[in-house]
């Protein structure tokens, strides 16, 4: 064994051997560089995904508070002509819901100089279109909320 000579085919195998080694290794990197651009990628499209989202959780929680303040307030506009009273005596618990009323409708828990009514009120769907801005390419978001039109029922309870 000591005196084995190292022939040309023996070196040939060996470059080969070392050229198959630093291809496996270029192999892992190209691969590797390769899923960390997708990770990349998808993370990026993942936070944009996060931002429109989130864009459109502002903007519905804007519209569904602003419904809500109109709602509120035509309440108090219809009790205070239907009964004749001044808003400042009127207290409206918009949180109490009856039962036995149409899904269309509001129910309220009205508070009057210490009486207390149920208000059932009537109401309209309406759908508004918004946008949002160009960074999220103008995106169109669609809302459906209901307008107080009417008082349907004024019950006095206590």
């Amino acid at each position: 064994m000591e005196n084995e000579k190292i022939t040309t085919g023996d070196k040939v195998m060996g470059i080969i051997g070392l050229i198959v080694i630093f291809g496996m290794i270029a192999g892992v990197v190209k691969w590797s560089k390769y899923n960390y651009r997708q990770y990349m990628k998808n993370k990026e499209i993942q936070q944009q995904q996060d931002e429109l989202e989130s864009a459109e959780r502002n903007v519905t929680d804007h519209v569904n508070e602003d419904a809500k303040k109109k709602r509120l307030l035509k309440e108090y506009e219809l009790i205070e002509k239907k009964l004749g009273i001044s808003r400042n005596s009127i207290y409206i618990n918009d949180e109490v819901s009856y039962d036995g009323i149409d899904e269309d409708d509001y129910s309220s828990k009205v508070v009057v100089n210490g009486k207390e009514y149920m208000a059932v009120f009537g109401s309209v769907g309406v759908t508004k279109t918004y946008k949002l801005p160009a960074k999220y390419k103008h995106r169109e978001v669609r809302f459906t909320h209901y307008e107080i039109t009417e008082i349907k029922k004024l019950v006095l309870i206590r």
